[in-house]
């Protein structure tokens, strides 16, 4: 059984899934931002978005969710859940999740 790679994320997450595979920085285009997120947050999203060569675009062009989420309600606050398949999306209960996913992602 293969061993899942070493993750270096601090707080440490409460809980991990590794599916194998890997995406490259570079087939990631977009990032969609949910609305109604505090100014603050949009411009963090923003800042990430132009330093990482990313375009804020629609939901349906981008390679980049991030988003409130009714199916994390059951998270802490702050805790947010990051999935990497052929998208990313980042989704939290509440904009401070979505913050810390952020300096995740960065």
């Amino acid at each position: 059984m293969a061993r899942a790679p070493d993750l270096y994320v601090l707080p440490k997450p409460r809980k991990v899934t590794f599916h194998g595979g890997t995406v490259s920085r570079t087939n990631l285009r977009g990032v969609a931002i949910s609305r109604g997120l505090p100014a603050s947050l949009q411009r963090h999203i923003r800042d990430f978005a132009a330093d990482s060569g990313f375009e804020v675009t629609s939901k349906d062009r981008a390679s980049v969710l991030i988003r409130t989420a009714e199916r994390t309600r059951e998270l802490p606050t702050e805790g947010y859940f990051l999935e990497v398949g052929d998208r990313v999306v980042l989704e939290a209960p509440d904009p401070r999740g979505l913050f810390y996913g952020l300096q995740t992602l960065k």
